[in-house]
């Protein structure tokens, strides 16, 4: 399915809010604009934030704010947050904390269950054999049963669904799961100062 967004048009959002700001915008002040375009939807288009930037013919961010972890490191950050929770973290732990970000395990490890089970962490169960298409039409399917884009919330609740970590090991991030669905991106609910899922 074709994509909500024109390489065009994600460049002049990214130089709109460049002006706005004053500066080059970071990847967590366009998740803040729930009106414009998820950051994962640049790294998936432009292969980085950066690469967005530069492309935009904005000056792109030093890596200060993004360190480069070892593999070991990042597995170990995921070991002493299951044991903080004494569980297994999901997604949207990480998102609402200041590690790094769930698209690092992704990209390194594949999935994020495969993440967590090279961590020695339980893993969240889903069916395996689900394809992209199958996801896809759950997200249709729960739209229309809605009325609106489904939340990560609404498929939680939904034992008889796959879980938003499903969408975000197949697709990278929620939005990017919705985008590919052909629901509006940004749109679900979140609680105040919660972060939004990407990568």
């Amino acid at each position: 399915m074709a994509s909500l967004y024109t390489d065009k048009l994600l460049l002049a959002v990214l130089r709109d809010l460049a002006d706005e700001l004053g500066h080059a915008p970071t990847c967590r002040e366009l998740t803040a604009r729930r009106d414009l375009p998820n950051p994962a939807t640049y790294i998936r288009r432009f292969e980085s934030w950066n690469g967005a930037l530069e492309t935009a013919g904005l000056k792109a961010h030093h890596r200060r704010h993004a360190p480069v972890y070892a593999d070991e490191q990042l597995l170990a950050i995921l070991r002493d947050l299951a044991d903080e929770l004494n569980r297994t973290p999901t997604v949207q732990d990480m998102l609402a904390r200041d590690l790094p970000r769930p698209g690092t395990y992704i990209h390194r490890f594949g999935s994020w269950n495969a993440a967590l089970a090279a961590a020695g962490l339980e893993t969240r169960a889903w069916r395996p054999d689900y394809t992209d298409e199958q996801l896809l039409a759950v997200l249709r399917d729960l739209a229309a049963e809605l009325g609106r884009t489904p939340s990560t919330n609404d498929l939680l609740a939904r034992r008889d669904l796959p879980s938003p970590t499903a969408y975000v090991g197949h697709f990278g991030s929620w939005n990017a799961a919705l985008e590919a669905a052909g629901l509006e991106p940004n749109q679900w609910q979140r609680s105040p100062g919660q972060a939004e899922g990407e990568t």
